[in-house]
């Protein structure tokens, strides 16, 4: 048998509410989406250009076309070269983002 009730009401629980974004969070968040999809893109078509002969003419030009034995070792070098540009990038724009975060105050 279940225990009698004793004539107390119990409180009704708060709404929960939808936590409030930040100013800035939208343009955050398509930057970071944006250097993410570079990340995985960048890297690969350097690579792929690279060792496909994309950039033959550059080579050319510069430190003369790789053997094809060492066309593999100059592709991942340019790879990396890329990767870091990428990261660089996102470093100096997400440090140039305006964001909101200081308190306002009242001017009288």
């Amino acid at each position: 048998m279940p225990p009698k009730e004793s004539g107390t009401v119990a409180a009704k629980p708060a709404k929960a509410s939808a936590p409030v974004m930040p100013a800035g969070a939208g343009a955050a968040l398509a930057t970071v989406l944006t250097f993410s999809a570079a990340m995985a893109i960048v890297p690969v078509g350097l690579y792929f250009g690279s060792y496909n002969g994309l950039f033959d003419g550059i080579y050319r030009l510069t430190v003369g076309i790789p053997q094809p034995d060492q066309r593999a070792v100059v592709s991942a070098i340019l790879a990396v070269l890329g990767v870091n540009l990428v990261v660089g990038c996102f470093i100096f724009v997400a440090f140039r983002e305006v964001t909101d975060d200081k308190p306002k105050t009242k001017r009288e």
